[in-house]
């Protein structure tokens, strides 16, 4: 349990009883039997994974060239979603084209954000990463895991993923309210 309080221990007090949660949290995918208790998985960077000995080398560089590839694609898709918009802004469509071109993924989105007039075309960079299989991080520790290094990780990280997982979906909460009832004040 130390791992885990010592991933606790740099929180804020109001933050606490959220950390708590995500460490309760059960990570399993579906099952016929019982469906999933939150619609995501624990998605670790694959580097960290591989640190901690859960992938080998090979399936990191597949997990790396396939997040590779799926950014490629975004940034193709967005260069579709522009030349949709105006085929005739060359300017724009050129700068977008040479950064996929470098495969500049930090450069192509800042490019892709200014650029963008209203017509949805966002970008994310998709990441390499590996899907832990594990039940609950708590699970983890009574099951005698012996690695503190990763229960420590693996703590911090639900607790962000879960943070950011209810912060997206209050943000989508708010967007889906807006778009029905806002235009109404």
């Amino acid at each position: 349990m130390e791992p885990v309080a010592a991933a606790a221990a740099a929180l804020r007090p109001e933050q606490i009883s959220a950390f708590i949660e995500a460490v309760l949290v059960v990570w399993d995918g579906p099952s016929e039997e019982e469906p999933p208790m939150v619609g995501f998985g624990l998605d670790l960077p694959v580097d960290k994974a591989r640190a901690f000995g859960f992938v080998t080398a090979e399936e990191q560089r597949e997990a790396r060239a396939a997040a590779r590839a799926s950014t490629l694609a975004a940034m193709e898709a967005v260069i579709q979603a522009f030349e949709d918009d105006d085929p005739d802004d060359e300017d724009r469509l050129r700068v977008l084209r040479e950064q996929h071109e470098r495969g500049d993924a930090r450069a192509f989105g800042r490019l892709a954000q200014q650029y963008d007039r209203g017509i949805g075309a966002k970008f994310v960079v998709s990441r390499a990463v590996w899907r832990w299989p594990g039940h609950t991080v708590a699970a983890t520790v009574l099951a005698g895991q012996d690695q503190p290094d990763f229960v420590q990780f693996l703590a911090t990280w639900a607790f962000r993923t879960t943070s950011l997982s209810l912060e997206q979906s209050m943000q989508a909460a708010w967007h889906e309210a807006f778009d029905r009832y806002g235009r109404r004040l």
